[in-house]
């Protein structure tokens, strides 16, 4: 009987998170990432928008979830 393993990868330095009125949201990284979650359930994150090495100081979402809004120092 095969069994299947999933590996997951702790994300540390997180930063910033918020939410959209329809229950997804969004965590920043101290390394630049942005990952948007469906919902507290998942530990994949539907999307994941690679970082530019600079930490994310403010993060913001619209209230559908179409838009995320990270600024950085430089």
């Amino acid at each position: 009987m095969k069994v299947n393993e999933n590996s997951y990868k702790t994300v540390g330095g997180l930063n910033n998170i918020v939410s959209t009125g329809n229950g997804n949201f969004a965590i920043s990284s101290e390394d630049g990432h942005i990952r948007m979650y469906s919902d507290i359930a998942h530990k994949r994150a539907k999307t994941d928008l690679p970082g530019f090495g600079d930490p994310v100081r403010q993060l913001d979402v619209t209230k559908d979830g179409s838009w995320i809004l990270g600024t950085c120092d430089t």
